[in-house]
């Protein structure tokens, strides 16, 4: 879950310690079983927090270091296509879409969910339709801009690392020797 939120006064200690009371009322699943990582929304004042579940966390983390990787950024995906000019961007492949509406805005599903998701933003309407990637052959509920042969291609232009980081406080990376 992203969520937008003023900045309230205090130390990033403090803000990090007030998280859970600041977002609990607007989770779905109980704040204490979900992992809260924050950042600064550019020069806005606000805030970007994602609520992610800690059996997720603690799954995603422990498949990098089954497969010898010690990350020191996770980020949701979706967070990772590129944000300029305010336009919403689309990545699809055979087995799921990713779609930026903001810099702290996105939602990600299954290509079957995607006619509901546009239908309900509204943006099936050509002045707003999203720029669109497609992976290889994947179905779009309208032509592709550009088609792209591994989603990495997309990922990999995204976001910095810097801005958007899963791993703080219990989650922060290890110290390497």
């Amino acid at each position: 879950t992203l969520l937008d939120l003023p900045r309230v006064a205090g130390t990033d200690r403090q803000l990090t310690q007030a998280l859970p009371a600041l977002v609990e009322e607007q989770l779905v699943a109980p704040v204490e079983s979900q992992h809260l990582a924050w950042w600064p929304a550019g020069d806005s004042g606000r805030l970007c927090v994602a609520a992610v579940l800690r059996a997720d966390m603690d799954g995603w983390l422990a498949r990098l270091r089954a497969a010898g990787l010690e990350p020191d950024v996770l980020m949701p995906d979706a967070l990772a296509l590129p944000w300029q000019d305010a336009r919403p961007l689309l990545l699809v492949d055979a087995e799921r879409f990713a779609l930026r509406l903001g810099e702290a805005c996105a939602l990600a599903g299954s290509p079957a969910e995607l006619p509901g998701f546009i239908e309900a933003l509204g943006l099936a309407d050509p002045v707003v339709e999203p720029e669109t990637w497609v992976v290889a052959d994947a179905p779009t509920p309208w032509p592709a801009q550009r088609t792209v042969e591994h989603a990495l291609q997309v990922l990999a232009a995204g976001e910095r690392a810097a801005s958007v980081n899963l791993l703080q406080g219990d989650y922060s990376p290890r110290r390497r020797t």
